[in-house]
Order: structure tokens, then C-alpha cells, then sequence
């Protein structure tokens, strides 16, 4: 699901600033990789499955941040944030997804800190049905 949100979230897409290291997946398939080489919009991408090489540019390419990324994205960087916010954070975002949020519906950290990205900076939830950002 994560991949699927990372593609649909253009407000993320569209920070984007490609660097060696970020994990990646092709628009129209299911192979991800990562950066290894970047030249301007020009980037190679090793896929993890295959052990496969791929030159492309930025604009095929979907952006799978990390945790790390998106809680960037928020905050400033201290104490308060990453360990007295959370229980803020999980009360609002319970309020927003009900019982979807509270039947445990996020899978990883990287779901959880995107669905965050997009409602505090964007007013958008995921809309689990039709595998869509909708403004709420």
C-alpha cells in the first residue's frame, strides 16, 4: 500500500529532490530500487530484486521516502516532536480515521509518517477504498 500512496501523494512527489540513497519504484511497474547516480534529471537506479542497472530520469521514477524523510518534512528537529508529539498525532489521526486507524490499518512507520505528511501539511486522508488522497 505504501508505494501506491508514495504515487498518489504529488505534493510529496513533487518536493522530491533525488539523492543517492533514496529508494525508488517505477511509475508503471512494481520494480523498486535505489539511486545510485544522479545528473541533473538523469538518474541510474539499482533495482533490489533483480540486481539490475536502470538509467532514467527522475520523472519515471516514484519516490518511496523514508520515515526519517517524511518526519523531516514536518518538524523541527527535537525532543518534543519525535517522542511527546507522537501521542498528539495519535489522537488526531484517530479522530480522522476512526476505526481503520484504530484496527491497527497502517503497516509500517513509512505509512504511518506519510499519512501524517499529508493531513497536517495538505488536509488529505487516504481513502482506503478507492486507493486515493481526497482533500478532507
Amino acid at each position: 500500500m505504501f508505494s501506491k500512496m508514495c504515487k498518489e501523494a504529488k505534493e510529496v512527489q513533487e518536493k522530491w529532490e533525488p539523492k543517492i540513497g533514496d529508494y525508488v519504484i517505477f511509475v508503471n511497474s512494481e520494480i523498486e530500487g535505489i539511486v545510485v547516480h544522479r545528473m541533473g534529471n538523469n538518474i541510474v537506479m539499482i533495482a533490489s530484486q533483480e540486481n539490475t542497472c536502470y538509467f532514467t530520469t527522475r520523472f519515471n521514477l516514484v519516490w518511496l521516502p523514508t520515515q526519517k524523510q517524511l518526519q523531516k518534512m514536518l518538524s523541527p528537529n527535537n525532543y518534543f516532536w519525535y517522542y511527546m508529539g507522537l501521542n498528539l498525532l495519535n489522537e488526531k489521526l484517530a479522530k480522522v480515521y476512526g476505526s481503520f486507524y484504530s484496527g491497527g490499518g497502517f503497516k509500517n512507520g513509512e505509512e504511518f509518517w506519510i499519512v501524517v505528511v499529508m493531513w497536517e501539511l495538505y488536509r488529505k486522508i487516504w481513502d482506503v477504498c478507492m486507493e486515493k488522497w481526497i482533500k478532507s
